[in-house]
């Protein structure tokens, strides 16, 4: 397959807007080159020494991947439109787009340049499938193959909600991954000790890369991934709820979370830009929960209920 790569780079500020124009465009993946996180990630010891930089000095790079198929030149004309509406709404960003056709081969090419080993928290490794690593006897090592599915590791939503789940999980839970993506929490909760979990998205490419995840990682005894609608047909409650989502889809998830979430549950809920935490503590709040933790990584916030 071709895939058409779109190349905007921006001020730091205009990154988020730009890689949800691309992933609500339905591109077939988002790398965002963001010279801070990176160098903020190598001074926690995180092994990031070979992920390239933008060239240009305080600037990030967002590139989006869209197959070449029929819809091609209408994305790319709302890639133009959203990208001035962004501009617009944010008049001291620079902002520069380009464009480059790029064969299957080069595409994964792509994708295996920007991620490495690394490693979070007290136990946690996320792994690519194509490198080496020697686990200590404590570790728990994560393969992923990033696909076109969301869910890396990198993502600061993604390693406040993986380091949740290295808190949380004790041993023996139910657990539910909502929005699994790439899988990559799913698989986290059953290594980390979770007796069953049940991973649910809504995009088939999304679990077919799960499920090959899954595998390649030998937990498919505890882990089933579905295609679903967020909690539709879950059956018994879970001990605890991931969901690493958006701002919208966590408030209407907390008017449906009550009867999934056993009492005395946790739910971890991530995806939340931070402009829109206060509105979505109110939304949980109003729904009767109580919110026992909420954290903060750069302009993301998570927030950790309790069930009923």
């Amino acid at each position: 397959m071709q895939w058409s790569e779109v190349i905007v780079t921006i001020d730091g500020e205009g990154k988020e807007a730009v890689a949800n124009m691309f992933h609500e465009l339905g591109a077939g993946g988002v790398v965002i080159e963001d010279p801070e996180v990176v160098h903020r990630y190598r001074s926690e010891g995180w092994e990031y020494e070979d992920l390239p930089l933008p060239e240009a000095k305080g600037k990030v790079v967002v590139r989006g991947y869209l197959a070449v198929d029929s819809s091609l030149a209408a994305k790319l004309e709302e890639v133009s439109i959203n990208m001035d509406k962004i501009l617009a709404a944010l008049p001291q960003l620079e902002g520069i787009v380009e464009y480059r056709r790029v064969g299957e081969e080069d595409w994964a090419g792509g994708w295996k340049k920007h991620y490495r080993t690394i490693k979070m928290g007290q136990r946690l490794v996320i792994k690519p499938i194509w490198e080496y690593y020697e686990p200590t006897p404590h570790q728990v090592v994560i393969e992923i193959d990033p696909g076109m599915a969301f869910g890396t590791g990198t993502h600061p939503t993604t390693v406040m909600c993986l380091l949740a789940l290295e808190e949380y999980i004790t041993g023996g839970e139910r657990v539910f991954d909502i929005g699994t993506g790439s899988g990559i929490l799913a698989i986290a909760a059953a290594k980390l000790g979770a007796a069953a979990v049940t991973g649910v998205d809504r995009d088939p490419i999304a679990v077919d890369s799960a499920r090959s995840n899954v595998i390649q990682n030998g937990v498919e005894d505890r882990v089933l991934i579905c295609q679903g609608d967020l909690l539709k047909g879950l059956g018994q409650p879970a001990d605890l709820i991931v969901a690493n989502l958006t701002a919208d889809v966590i408030m209407d998830l907390a008017a449906q979370l009550g009867p999934f979430l056993l009492p005395g549950g946790r739910a971890i809920l991530g995806g939340i830009v931070a402009a829109r935490s206060t509105e979505v503590q109110e939304t949980l709040l109003r729904a009767g929960f109580v919110i026992i933790d909420s954290r903060v990584r750069d302009d993301w916030t998570m927030f950790i209920i309790k069930g009923k």
